[in-house]
């Protein structure tokens, strides 16, 4: 598999690449068959989901769920959540689907459990129409360390997730069910509401790159659509081609979108990280 990065038009961003791998920031995260593992670069530390489904820590923590959905929600904004199946006739149930949201990136991986592996879809710029298909389920906070895993029940108390639990289920704690809310979550949700236009405007724009793009492959006038240079229909020109001047002011207007585009990018990014950090404190008061 070729390595295929996904730019994206808002705060995250999710690449793709060679073996399975999703690359945000900070994460390599492995989907294979039956299993997804988290690989932080920075720390070298692990949390592996895997099998019928158990979860295990780089420093030996363990817990299971056999229904109902689990979500990870990492330091940097990144949202993990694992969907079993369905429970079979002896109550089992294994990873089916696994969601993995950015800031206003994402991707859905599905089949995850079938004999014919990991299908992978929805890679792009569309978290908050992924967040709201599935739910998060339990959430799994991480601390400065994606090893150190806890929940907050609904009076804000936390509970850490610490090695094994003796005499339990294959001795691991059992997390079906907490509840909770994903930091990253909010952060999509309140960047995608308080700053709507920005998002219609880079959105709009990349249309009109896509556009341009198009003119410049063919070397002529995209048959329908707007020309981007004057505003007007296209209408009887579509078809004709570009001449040396129209390829020129073309590619001039494609760089100044660009531009456009990045200008906004780094605004949102400057603010979404503004807003985690004020998240996390929220979390930080509701632990004292």
């Amino acid at each position: 598999m070729t390595s295929n990065t996904i730019s994206s038009i808002g705060s995250g961003h999710v690449a793709k690449g060679a073996d399975n791998v999703y690359r945000t920031d900070r994460y390599d995260i492995h989907v294979r068959a039956d299993e997804v593992q988290i690989f932080d670069r920075q720390s070298g530390e692990w949390v592996k989901v895997w099998g019928d489904p158990h979860v295990v820590t780089s420093d030996g923590d363990k817990a299971g769920f056999q229904e109902g959905n689990v979500t990870l929600d990492l330091p940097d904004g990144t949202k993990v959540t694992v969907v079993p199946t369905e429970q079979g006739a002896n109550g089992t149930a294994f990873v089916d689907k696994v969601i993995i949201t950015n800031g206003t990136a994402g991707a859905e991986v599905t089949g995850v459990h079938d004999s014919s592996g990991p299908r992978f879809g929805n890679v792009g710029n569309d978290a908050r129409g992924l967040d709201s298909r599935y739910a998060d389920g339990t959430v799994l906070h991480a601390d400065q360390g994606i090893d150190d895993l806890f929940y907050l029940d609904a009076g804000g108390k936390r509970t850490e997730l610490k090695g094994a639990k003796e005499g339990a289920r294959f001795d691991e704690h059992d997390i079906a069910n907490l509840g909770g809310t994903a930091t990253s979550l909010s952060i999509a949700k309140a960047m995608a509401g308080e700053h709507a236009d920005e998002f219609q405007l880079m959105h709009n724009n990349e249309a009109q790159m896509d556009w341009i793009d198009t003119a410049i492959r063919t070397g002529k006038w995209p048959a329908g659509g707007v020309n981007p240079l004057t505003g007007e229909a296209i209408g009887g020109n579509g078809g004709t081609a570009l001449s040396d001047t129209d390829r020129m002011e073309l590619l001039s207007k494609r760089s100044d979108l660009h531009e456009q585009n990045m200008l906004v990018f780094q605004q949102l990014t400057a603010e979404s990280r503004s807003l985690y950090e004020a998240m996390k404190q929220i979390i930080e008061n509701m632990r004292a």
